[in-house]
């Protein structure tokens, strides 16, 4: 492992989540919910629902068989 693994990592994320449209020009209020969000869920797989959540609030979440959430 070495020096460099850590920070190319985080730019491998980083364009991952450019292209996911995850991130994407909005207010810096709104990035600052977002990294909140993704640092409460700990960077786990739940970090997406929670970015999203904080992306568009007034969008649907979860859909299944009971309705929306």
């Amino acid at each position: 492992m070495g020096i460099t693994d850590p920070i190319n990592n985080v730019f491998g994320l980083l364009s991952t989540m450019v292209r996911a449209g995850v991130i994407a020009p909005l207010r810096p209020d709104k990035y600052l919910r977002i990294v909140t969000a993704m640092q409460r869920e700990n960077m786990a797989i739940t970090s997406g629902f929670a970015a999203a959540a904080q992306r568009c609030p007034d969008r649907a979440g979860l859909v299944d068989e009971l309705g929306i959430l």
